[in-house]
């Protein structure tokens, strides 16, 4: 059955169930494991800009892609009443362009990618009722370029982490209704790394080749509903809510404690 994204936090029908609400695993007849992958196309349009303790400020600009989302999910049956799921998701990918109308010439290419490995476990408390929540680990890696002139004068900034969230979720079975109601929280992401850079201008900006970073992934909610009209229609609905406003604002600091700042400020709309 094609649900096209609706009711996605009430349809328990395969392991994936594992990621949009692990209330569903108990639901499953059998232990399950898949592969997944959805297709985007993604435009965004960016009005802040990159401002620095510095003398440089950069313009953000629109961007659009299509974008690929892979992903697996393990469900396992351990009984009557108990489940437990493992799904390893790319949650967030994001790569942009900017320009900086201070320094001539000169563009920053941003590249974020965030792999959230989930283990789950359900409980099915009555024939209407079932429960389940689990970790959802954040393996982040981020990579800024940014060129001045020419491709021979760059600052190259590679840096990951490691993050730990939680998710949990419930399921209400009635007659021909179910309701299901999913949460996923926020994960600050602490990311340390490196930067290599080379020609003018640049390598005295980054002077220190240790940087630290920070960026936030919002918490999601979700409501679904699913409701069987006869033996050939469902009438499914999902409310999806989110905080995007957090991923507003992201920053390196360059070098030790107390050294400078780079914050990229409405990066996203």
């Amino acid at each position: 059955m094609g649900a096209a994204f609706s009711g996605g936090a009430a349809l328990a029908l395969d392991a994936s169930t594992n990621y949009t609400n692990p209330a569903g695993l108990v639901r499953l007849k059998h232990s399950q494991f898949q592969f997944s992958s959805n297709h985007l196309w993604v435009q965004n349009w960016f009005s802040g800009d990159l401002k620095t303790t510095d003398t440089v400020a950069l313009h953000q600009v629109s961007n659009g892609n299509f974008g690929m989302i892979p992903g697996f999910h393990l469900a396992l049956k351990l009984g009557k009443r108990w489940a437990a799921g493992l799904s390893g998701v790319l949650a967030f990918s994001e790569n942009n362009s900017n320009s900086a109308p201070e320094l001539k010439d000169s563009i920053t290419n941003m590249n974020s990618n965030y792999f959230d490995l989930t283990p789950n476990m359900a409980y099915k408390m009555n024939s209407h009722w079932s429960v389940g929540g689990g970790l959802d680990i954040i393996f982040a890696g981020a990579k800024d370029n940014i060129y001045y002139l020419n491709s021979n004068n760059y600052a190259k900034i590679n840096m990951h982490g490691i993050n730990v969230g939680w998710n949990a979720g419930i399921l209400y079975d009635w007659q021909r209704l179910r309701l299901g109601v999913a949460y996923r929280s926020g994960v600050t992401s602490h990311l340390k790394g490196s930067v290599k850079t080379q020609g003018v201008l640049l390598p005295t900006i980054f002077a220190n080749p240790n940087e630290n970073g920070l960026q936030q992934i919002p918490p999601v909610w979700r409501l679904s509903s699913i409701y069987q009209l006869n033996r050939k229609w469902d009438l499914m609905t999902t409310f999806y809510y989110t905080q995007w406003e957090q991923a507003e604002t992201r920053f390196l600091t360059r070098g030790p404690k107390g050294s400078k700042s780079i914050y990229y400020n409405d990066a996203n709309n």
